[in-house]
Formats: structure tokens, sequence, C-alpha cells
């Protein structure tokens, strides 16, 4: 069953067991990933740390969601976040979310 943004946005907040996503307007769990495929993310995530300067950009591995589109929303593996977009959403209690 299809739901708007703010439906999903409420069910994703709510429920702290699952990393929910939202593909074409449906909901859906993240999928599990293999070992090996974490282990590359947790690989990657450390060597951008080391290269980006901190007070310019974050990093984040299966955190925060990326949108393009009111219907979609996905958890990054990793994720490069500008400072600039971070700050705008301290201290609000809405969904980290990150459109592009």
């Amino acid at each position: 069953m299809a739901v708007s943004a703010a439906t999903f946005e409420q069910l994703a907040l709510e429920d702290e067991d699952g990393q929910w996503e939202m593909v074409c307007g449906r909901p859906r769990r993240k999928p599990d990933m293999t070992h090996e495929h974490n282990s590359t993310a947790r690989i990657l995530l450390a060597a951008l740390i080391r290269q980006l300067h901190g007070d310019q950009f974050e990093v984040s591995l299966n955190a925060g969601y990326a949108s393009r589109t009111g219907a979609s929303y996905f958890i990054p593996d990793v994720m490069v976040i500008p400072v600039d977009l971070v700050r705008g959403g301290i201290g609000n209690r809405t969904l980290e979310r990150y459109s592009g």
C-alpha cells in the first residue's frame, strides 16, 4: 500500500527497531547486507573521514535518508553530508533527510 511522505516519516520516527525505506510510496525495511558488503562500507567510511575536512562534511554509515522525490527515501550505506545541511536540522525533531 502506497503512503504519503508525511505518513512514512511518522512510521520511520516511531519504529525504533527497524530501518524503514520507501520505494515509490511503498514502505519496506532496509534489506540486510552481507558481512563483506558492510565491511566495504566501513572501510570506505574510514577513508572518507580521513580525507574530508570535518568542519565542512559529516560522513554517516546507515543513518539519515537520501530522497530525490517525496515518494522514495533510502538509507545510504555511506553518505557524505555538507555540514551546512546538518546544521539546518539540529534541534528539530523531524526525520533526518537530505534531498538532491
